[in-house]
C-alpha cells in the first residue's frame, strides 16, 4: 500500500513539475504518457510482444467505443397545426 501511494505521489510531483515547465498541465502530463508509452513498448519487446498487436486491439477498441458514443438520429415530429 506504501509503494502505491508512493509512486502515485511520484507520479503527481512529476506531472506538476512538467506542467510549470511547459507551461500547461495538459503538455506535462502528454510528455509524461509520451515517456510511459515508450517503457511500454520497451517491455513488450522484451517480452517478445509487438507493439502492433496491442495498437490494432487499441484502434479496435476505438473504433467501437466511438461507435456506441455516437447519437442515433431520431427524426423529430412536426408539431400539429390547428
Amino acid at each position: 500500500m506504501g509503494l502505491l501511494v508512493t509512486l502515485l505521489a511520484l507520479f503527481g510531483a512529476l506531472t506538476a513539475a512538467l506542467g510549470i515547465k511547459e507551461q500547461s498541465l495538459a503538455e506535462g502530463g502528454a510528455m509524461m504518457d509520451g515517456w510511459i508509452s515508450a517503457g511500454v513498448n520497451a517491455a513488450r519487446e522484451l517480452a517478445g510482444q509487438a507493439p502492433e498487436a496491442g495498437e490494432a486491439v487499441a484502434e479496435t477498441a476505438g473504433d467501437t467505443a466511438a461507435t456506441v458514443a455516437a447519437p442515433a438520429a431520431t427524426p423529430v415530429a412536426e408539431p400539429a397545426k390547428s
